[in-house]
This record gives structure tokens, sequence and C-alpha cells, in this order.
């Protein structure tokens, strides 16, 4: 019994110890609207031992901008001296495809189905981040926080936020929405209320967290429509508003994520049944609002406040010894003294559709195949990213941070 306090505090030790990737040196490479920047920036936690690259270390670069799909290898093998940067191949300064518009939606009101073939929907409010600036956003490679992808919440590609995060498409909501979609597809049928609440407590109770987004000026719209006039506390509205709520709080006039406002506006286009979103949106919030349901320390509402002001569109890749081995992912704050940017999990988004596979393939009845529910969530995922992304960032600059 004597031993118990000290077991539990190494087995404590390790478990956090475990939540943690050895990794010394963050890639940041430029994908697009680059004119003008390097198109490859390096930082790393140590200086370099000398100025002139060993032929590993150039190796090794060469392996990572292969990774990142560059044009052609680094040509300066020199490390600038006094300084831990190390910035490569000079990108061709291209031309503006269209004109800002400083922040302003390109069309006026809703955003059609056709406007999001365009080049810019949204551009950008301010000048582009630099690779430097996006770097110390970042911070020191070894101070980045890593958390376990199978019990985190997934916040919203959303660059108001100052906690470190994991990032997807309309968070949590977007993901198993995203599964819901592809398991009627599946099945050929169309779930009812009480099915879709039975599916999210039962994914509830698998033990990750789960969150939704939303914003401070569409909480304020919301509570201007059911004649509350003081503060709206969304995560708990008080009673006697609850069912005034719950009705408007599924119209994408109401909601504060880009995503889940444009696939609530343009179900066809995003290939997802609205009446499916709807009814996953109430059974969220009658989860949240239900202070005696057993999972609702579970589920978890951000509501992000102020104007947008992200200067690039960021995909975030962790090491693979980190997620495909770990299971880890950094978590990164979108926004910081260095600015705001959109962020998105690459990797940690994957991990958590494997996971959506495995429950819609084993822990549900009926059941379904689950190399085919992995191939088309990866599809229609990747086909509603896009489309989010193109309304959402416009001509943003898009980066790739890798964590080595």
């Amino acid at each position: 019994m004597i031993l118990r306090p000290h077991l539990l505090l190494l087995a404590w030790a390790e478990r956090c110890a475990g939540e943690h990737c050895a990794v010394s040196t963050v890639v940041v490479h430029c994908e697009s609207n680059c004119a003008g920047v390097n198109a490859t920036s390096w930082a790393s936690t140590n200086p370099p031992a000398m100025l002139l690259l060993s032929p590993k270390a150039a190796n090794e670069r060469s392996a990572v901008l292969a990774e990142l799909e560059a044009a052609s290898s680094p040509s300066n093998e020199m490390t600038p001296p006094g300084t831990m940067y190390l910035q490569t191949e000079e990108q061709q300064v291209e031309p503006t495809a269209v004109e800002l518009t400083h922040g302003t939606p390109a069309f006026a009101g809703a955003v059609t189905a056709e406007q999001f073939t365009e080049a810019a929907v949204y551009a950008p409010a301010y000048e582009a981040i630099s690779p430097d600036d996006l770097i110390g956003l970042i911070g020191p490679a070894d101070k980045v926080e890593w958390v376990s992808v199978k019990s985190a919440a997934f916040a919203c590609v959303d660059g108001r936020s100052a906690n470190g995060e994991l990032h997807a498409h309309g968070g949590d909501f977007g993901e198993f929405l995203l599964a819901l979609t592809v398991y009627e597809q599946m099945l050929q049928k169309q779930l009812s209320q009480s099915e879709t609440t039975y599916l999210f407590g039962k994914w509830l109770g698998e033990g990750a967290s789960f969150a939704m987004c939303t914003d401070a000026a569409a909480v304020t719209q919301l509570a201007s429509a059911v004649s509350y006039k003081y503060p709206l506390d969304l995560a708990r509205p008080p009673e006697e508003h609850a069912a005034s709520l719950m009705l408007r709080v599924i119209a994408p006039e109401f909601q504060g994520d880009g995503h889940t406002k444009w696939l609530l506006q343009h179900p066809e286009t995003y290939a997802v049944r609205r009446v499916l979103a709807e009814q996953l949106i109430r059974s969220f919030f009658g989860v949240l609002w239900n202070d005696f349901h057993p999972l609702r320390s579970k589920v978890k509402l951000h509501v992000m406040a102020g104007p947008h002001a992200e200067r690039a569109l960021v995909k975030v890749h962790g090491s693979h010894w980190c997620w495909a081995e770990q299971g880890l992912a950094p978590a990164i704050p979108s926004k910081s003294k260095m600015g705001s940017v959109f962020l998105y999990n690459v990797e940690a988004v994957t991990l958590r559709r494997s996971d959506l596979v495995g429950f819609f393939s084993s822990q549900v009845t009926p059941v379904v195949e689950p190399a085919e529910m992995t191939m088309r969530m990866r599809a229609l995922g990747d086909g509603q990213a896009h489309l989010t992304e193109k309304a959402q960032a416009g001509t943003l600059r898009g980066y790739t941070v890798l964590f080595k």
C-alpha cells in the first residue's frame, strides 16, 4: 500500500512523457500565392554546429523537401551565421491573379455553388504572413504541445483561437457528419433523428471529446431572434428559451463556422443531406443543454470572438513516428502576437477518420465494410475541404508545416 502512490506517480509521468514528440526542426514550405517569399524556411531548436552543412544534413534536407513535394532541391548549402533560420530556393514572383478586396467578400450576399469555383471568394484582410512570422507563431519546435488524437476534441479551421488545439473543417461536428453521410450512403437509407442521436451518444461513449464551433456575432444574432435581451451563454441558455433556440440553431444564418454554414446553405454542392446535418446539430445541443446527461462533459462549444484577420492557410504535418506510431499531433494556436492563420491538422484528421471507420464497422448495427468507408470518407472529405478552403481562404497564402 505504501508503494501505490509512487506507482501512480510513475504511471502518470509515463503517460505525460508519452504525449510528447522529440522534434527539433520546423519546416515551413510555401505552396500557393508565394510571391516575394522563399519557398522553404527552416527553424531549429539547436543552432548549427558549423557554417557548412554536412552531407548527412544535406541528404536529410532533401528528404524533407521530397516529403513536401518541392519543385526542385535547394541549391544553397550555406547556413546563415548567427541565426537559427535557414532559407533556401528563391521563389519567382508570381503575378497576382485577382485584385484583393481587403477582407470583404468578393461577392455580395450568400456564396453560391457557382462562386465556389472562383479563384477568390474571400480575400485576405492583411498582408500575407511571412515564413519567419509563421515560424514565430508556431514557436520553438521542442516547446510545441502534442496531444493524443484519440481523446482530443477538434476545433474548427478558424484563426481566432489563442489555445493550442487540433483543427478540422467544422471541428468534430464536421468529421462526424462526414462519417454519418457516408454511413447513410453505404446503407442506402436515411437516418432518423432518434438514430442520429443514438449514434452520436454511442460515439461520445467511446471516449473522445466532441467540439462544435460558432462565434460571438452568430450567438448575438441568435439571441436577438428569440428576443433575449441579455448576453446569451449558448452553452447554458435560460430554460425558458431552450425550445425556441433549438428551432433556430439549425439555420445557416445562425452558424458562426463557415464550413457548417456553407454545407447547410449548399447541401447538394457538399453532397450532404441537410436534414441529417440538422439532426446532428439537435443531437449535439440536446446533450450540451442537459445538465443531467451523463456524457455532457464530453461536448464542448467553441465560441470565437472578434473579426477574422487570417493571413494564411496552413496545413500542419507531424513527423511519421509521432502520428503513426504514437497517435499524437501538434496542438498549435491559430492566433498569436505574430498573426492569425487558418490551421488544418492533416494526419490528425486522418487518425480521427480511422477511429470513426472503426466505430461504424464494428460498434454499431448494421456495420459497414471498413476499406470502402475509408475510401468514401477520403473522397468526400477532400471534396468538402476544397470547397470550404476556396470560400474561406481565397487568395490567402498557402503553407505546409512539417515537424521533424
